[in-house]
Parts: C-alpha cells; sequence; structure tokens
C-alpha cells in the first residue's frame, strides 16, 4: 500500500484499462450454438481402436500411444480429422475431417458474414485453411510462430473487412485480439 501511488505512476501511462461496462455496449451479442459433429467411418475406427488398444491403424501406418497422455492427445486428434505418419514419424492430421466440414458448413449458413474459428490444433487451422483456400474464401490467420507484426496485420485484414474468416489458435490470439 505504501508504493501504490508510485506504481500507477508508472504502470498508467503504459496500459489502457477499459472496464466491461464501457465496452460491452460497443460489442456485438455473443451468439451461442452447440453442434455436434459426427467423426467420419474411418475416423470413428481409428478412434474407437486408439481408447480400447492404444494403436490406430491408419493408411500411412500404425499410430502407437505408450501412456495415458499420449492417448488422450490421440483421440482428441482423432476426433478431428484423420492422421498419419509422417517421414518423420510424427503424426500428422489429414483428410477427412469432420471438424472442418462442420466449419465450412456454418459458413455457408452464415452467407457473406465475417467469422472468427478458434482451435486448440494448429493442424486443424492448417486443414481449415487448406480448405478455404481450395473453396476460394478468404482468410488470415493468427498462430503460434507469427511475429506481432503478422499477427497485427491479420487482425487489421480481417477487421477492415479484406478477408472473411480469421483461423486462431487458442493459445496464439486468446488475449488482445479485439
Amino acid at each position: 500500500p505504501e508504493t501504490q501511488n508510485e506504481f500507477y505512476r508508472i504502470l498508467d501511462p503504459r496500459f489502457r484499462r477499459m472496464p466491461k461496462d464501457l465496452v460491452l455496449p460497443f460489442l456485438p451479442k455473443k451468439l451461442y450454438s452447440t453442434r455436434y459433429v459426427e467423426m467420419t467411418p474411418k475416423q470413428a475406427k481409428a478412434y474407437e481402436t486408439m481408447a480400447e488398444q492404444m494403436v490406430a491403424m491408419t493408411d500411412g501406418g500404425p499410430i502407437i500411444a505408450l501412456d495415458n497422455l499420449s492417448k488422450l492427445t490421440r483421440l482428441s486428434q482423432f476426433a478431428s480429422a484423420m492422421a498419419e505418419v509422417d517421414e518423420n514419424g510424427d503424426v500428422k492430421l489429414t483428410e477427412p475431417s469432420n471438424k472442418v466440414d462442420a466449419l465450412v458448413e456454418l459458413l455457408e449458413e452464415l452467407g457473406q458474414e465475417p467469422a472468427v474459428v478458434f482451435s486448440e490444433s494448429r493442424q486443424v487451422i492448417e486443414l481449415a485453411a487448406a480448405r478455404l483456400t481450395k473453396l476460394g474464401i478468404t482468410y488470415t490467420m493468427i498462430v503460434g510462430g507469427q511475429t506481432p507484426d503478422q499477427r497485427e496485420k491479420a487482425k487489421d485484414d480481417f477487421q477492415a473487412g479484406k478477408v472473411r474468416t480469421i483461423l486462431c489458435t487458442i493459445k496464439a490470439a486468446k488475449e488482445g485480439i479485439t
């Protein structure tokens, strides 16, 4: 308490604090929607065998989970898309992807409305980007590994209406995006 004034004197010029009651009238209403997305038969088979045996057979060979944490990761991946083992032995998500199918469906329903899309997985974001490119739907991305300038440009392009969709990983875009 004895250094509170000094603390605020140093921080206040560097930060802009906006109370919720001041900003909320300017934000659009939240739209809550629950969608249940079915796995493709291929995904469901891989998911089930991973859940039961900690091994899933894919076109690229077997994917093995050695412990429960790995198993949960693989189950999460199979719930989003098919997976393969690449030449380096890494698991890579591939088509078909029920989550990307659902995204495309949602974008069709929205017409030309802009959309912000979040995913925990960068690989799912990359699958979505490939599909949107194929369909001619404009997008930008905010993902890990970008410079602050790249993130700012992606955000500015979306807010200016230059692109219809912004694809974001939760970690990269969880804060500071309006």
